[in-house]
């Protein structure tokens, strides 16, 4: 990480690192049948989302983000809270680490 700037003071926190890939629509649909009982729409009628919330504003940001999808109408399927590995973290990133959400809509 050092080639972006991003190792943080305490040499063990870095500023991440993502992968933007396709959506895996089988394992996707067969995920959501079985954790929300939801058929999915044919692929391109539904999208997901990863979103990074401070864990004081997360319940209004959850409702903006509602207010929103509705008046796109886009309906919001569900909200997954998703694992991760907090040892893994170093000690300036534990400090602010974010509550990570995934959404799920309809077009």
């Amino acid at each position: 990480m050092a080639h972006r700037g991003a190792c943080a003071c305490d040499n063990d926190s870095g500023d991440g690192a993502g992968v933007l890939t396709a959506i895996p629509d089988l394992m996707y649909r067969k995920s959501i049948k079985e954790q929300d009982g939801v058929e999915l729409p044919p692929l391109g009628q539904y999208a997901t989302g990863i979103l990074f919330l401070h864990e004081d504003s997360y319940k209004q940001a959850k409702e903006a983000f509602g207010d929103l999808a509705r008046a796109c109408n886009v309906r919001v399927i569900t909200w997954r809270k998703l694992s991760t590995n907090r040892d893994s973290l170093g000690a300036e990133a534990k400090k602010t680490e974010p509550l990570i959400r995934q959404v799920r809509n309809f077009f």
